[in-house]
């Protein structure tokens, strides 16, 4: 093939890379959307060189190399953040995420399958530097050999750019005549990091501002010191009411559910809350609903940490009660779980289990509410809160636990290695299409949390129940829908009387199928609806959309 063809490929493939729009990825994008004026430099650059000396220079080019890897590196990465987890990817807070984001992977996948994608990943990032370094170093033959050849190149291309840009202004997909996108993400990213610090002491200002706007309405004297539940359930996501099929998959489920605490006296309101982030970054979730403040990355996680802001359980231990955190997945300890204002924390050891892991290696959700009832409710001396981070859901939903119909038996765990467990294995999309092994643990829960509220609760007190963020399915990540059930239930219906008033639909159903409010918008209702001093104006807090 004629080095000017080859060239040609080498300019198109270089130009999708560092300019190519990921989200409007279709048969379209086959032309070029628009030239990256990095290549345009590149370019430049090599032609003010070949004037001056005939051999390749092997270290600009290993450079070139290396730069183009890593631009395209973070442009695939600043489109997969989005995309999965439903927030922008910021080099100053998640690259510090890269070691949990390392366990996730590797336990969801399981040693052979990790090693096997990890094998992939290497050889492919191997392979797409060999062909970076060919073409690249085959653009510094055509400038040296043919001069004016990459010039006619580039001409032709920008003449594409500039007629598309032209012809198609009202279509959905306009290209531009030139793109600086690598780049531009580049000094973004960077800027960043610099402005980690300002940024951060802002939202600790913010938050500092939000606080103030809520003293005096805090008592909660409404409770009367009954206990409080709130009950973090994994990936419990609005696709289990919005798409037919999840909910017809899990209508029985659903209506045991809602029987069992029909028959245990139970009331029970249901809404939607929206999560701020999909598929995963459950802590981000966890401290948006307490800290009433939208958290969603890790800049933001460290500024509420930092501000020593009260928060859910904060305001709670003030009002007299002993806040317990269940973090069952928690394998080291959790020193901000005193900013969340927590008296005792129970880390994964703190479980003594005995059994056999499952999904994600965690440990049943029946086993760590039988754990956590056991030795926090069954001796109470003062009035308690508990907030649970079950985890049987999470991904990937390969290995569900069973249902022990006699809590009683649950004993240290070993009971499960007769047990088995209900095995999902992954398909051909790993996690993110193992939709049945997805709603088996959604069933498993909504059966687990029946069970609990029915038989071992006895207590007329408050409980919260909700998701945390939608599942980490394509089903779901295409839609970018991030809203997620909540349900508060208590056998005292004046304790629901908050909720009623909000309008929240009664029963196990909620009436929508998405929702209006950020989960940030409970803490307030909460505090409001069972304090008995009298809410301030909402120009003392500055108003909901102060806060992101």
């Amino acid at each position: 093939m004629p080095i000017a063809a080859v060239g040609f490929l080498a300019l198109f493939a270089l130009d999708h890379l560092l300019a190519t729009d990921f989200t409007a990825l279709s048969a379209r994008t086959l032309l070029p959307q628009s030239i990256a004026l990095e290549l345009i430099a590149m370019l430049a650059v090599f032609v003010w060189l070949a004037r001056r000396r005939a051999e390749e220079p092997r270290a600009l080019v290993w450079a070139l190399t290396g730069s183009v890897f890593a631009l395209g590196l973070l442009r695939l990465v600043s489109y997969l953040v989005p995309a999965y987890f439903g927030r922008p990817f910021s080099a100053a807070s998640d690259l510090g995420l890269a070691p949990v984001l390392y366990h996730l992977v590797r336990e969801a996948l399981g040693s052979t399958r990790f090693f096997i994608a990890a094998a992939s990943v290497f050889l492919g990032a191997v392979f797409l530097l060999v062909a970076l370094r060919w073409m690249i170093g085959l653009l510094w033959r055509l400038v040296g050999e043919r001069r004016y050849q990459p010039i006619a190149l580039l001409a032709g291309l920008t003449a594409v750019g500039w007629t598309l840009a032209a012809t198609d202004r009202e279509a959905e997909w306009t290209p531009k005549p030139i793109e600086v996108k690598a780049a531009g993400l580049l000094y973004e990213q960077v800027e960043q990091m610099f402005r980690a610090e300002s940024l951060r002491q802002q939202y600790r200002q913010e938050i500092a501002r939000r606080v103030a706007g809520r003293s005096g309405i805090a008592d909660l004297g409404k409770l009367a010191g009954r206990p409080v539940l709130l009950v973090f359930i994994e990936s419990y996501g609005a696709i289990t009411l919005s798409d037919p099929g999840f909910r017809e998959r899990l209508a029985p489920a659903r209506a045991y559910f809602a029987r069992r605490l029909e028959e245990a006296g139970y009331h029970v309101y249901s809404d939607m809350l929206v999560s701020p982030v999909i598929g995963g970054g459950s802590w981000f979730a966890h401290a948006s609903l307490t800290s009433g403040v939208r958290i969603d990355d890790q800049l933001h996680y460290d500024a509420l940490i930092g501000s020593q802001a009260p928060m859910l359980a904060g305001y709670l231990a003030r009002a007299g009660y002993d806040s317990v955190a269940a973090m069952p997945r928690m394998e080291k300890p959790w020193p901000e779980g005193r900013s969340f204002g927590f008296e005792r924390i129970y880390t994964e050891a703190a479980f003594d289990y005995a059994g056999p892991r499952y999904s994600w290696r965690s440990i049943p959700d029946q086993f760590v509410l039988e754990t956590i009832h056991r030795r926090e409710l069954g001796h109470v001396d003062r009035p308690r809160f508990l907030q649970y981070v079950l985890a049987s859901s999470h991904a990937a939903f390969d290995l569900i636990p069973p249902v022990v119909e006699d809590w009683g038996r649950l004993g240290d765990g070993s009971l499960y290695r007769d047990l088995g467990a209900d095995a999902h294995p992954l398909p051909p999309g790993g996690i993110f299409e193992n939709e049945p092994g997805y709603l088996a643990a959604i069933d498993y829960d909504l059966r687990v949390l029946a069970d609990y509220l029915a038989k071992r609760l006895s207590e007329h007190g408050l409980v919260i129940l909700l998701g945390d963020h939608q599942p980490p399915l394509n089903r779901v990540l295409s839609a970018g829908e991030r809203s997620v059930p909540i349900h508060v239930l208590s056998r005292d219906a004046d304790l629901l009387e908050p909720f009623r008033r909000a309008g929240w639909a009664e029963g196990v159903l909620p009436s929508r199928s998405a929702a209006a409010d950020g989960m940030e918008t409970f803490l307030e209702r909460f505090l409001t609806g069972f304090s008995t001093a009298a809410a301030p104006a909402a120009a003392a807090t500055g108003g909901p959309s102060t806060l992101r």
